[in-house]
């Protein structure tokens, strides 16, 4: 195993990590954390939703994969030194957004859009900045660990992942628009989306 995989590894385990233990403790004071392709919504957000986990999940497991076997086969190059730091730089980045984004919503977090219970408009904390940290901390993963280790799949379910987490900002957009009105609108005047 080389740094390279080492270094993809650490960082899957601590932002997969942090989320799945965000999941844990979400559930230990009774909030189901991950609504994607449940609930009442229109078919074409249950079913975009539906897309975004499967393809996060897959993206997931052979992030995994890629890191644990040999990278030889699909590799897109070899990695370089410059690509290795500025990968690493990015998943690390990525961590923090995610884990910052996650302790600013306290329980308001959902995965997905939550229909069944009224949360508040979190503003503070990293959203002060972003309207959307947890997907920027993930393409800022999803890039960081495509650089350390490139290869043909990983770029495909890059790519994939990263437009599917595009649309599934725009429906969360929409609906926090309809659910907030105007308080909405002045937060997406002064924050940027990403």
């Amino acid at each position: 195993m080389n740094i390279s995989q080492i270094t993809v590894l650490a960082i899957l385990t601590l932002f997969y990590g942090a989320w799945f233990f965000r999941q844990v403790t979400l559930c230990r004071r009774g909030v189901e954390g991950v609504r994607l392709g449940q609930g009442d919504k229109a078919p074409e957000v249950r079913c975009q939703e539906r897309r975004l986990a499967a393809a996060t999940l897959l993206l997931g497991i052979v992030q995994y994969v890629v890191a644990l076997t040999d990278n030889a086969l699909l590799a897109v190059c070899p990695t370089r030194a410059w690509m290795w730091v500025v990968g690493t730089v990015a998943g690390v980045v990525g961590i923090a957004y995610l884990v910052m984004a996650l302790s600013a919503m306290q329980t308001n977090w959902r995965a997905g859009i939550d229909t069944a219970r009224q949360t508040g408009l979190v503003q503070s904390g990293i959203y002060r900045f972003s309207r959307n940290p947890v997907f920027v901390g993930f393409a800022l993963m999803y890039c960081g660990v495509l650089l350390i280790l490139p290869n043909y799949l990983l770029v495909v379910l890059t790519g994939v992942a990263l437009v599917l987490c595009h649309r599934q900002i725009v429906c969360e957009e929409r609906y926090l628009a309809q659910r907030f009105g105007e308080e909405y609108e002045v937060y997406c005047r002064r924050t940027w989306r990403y």
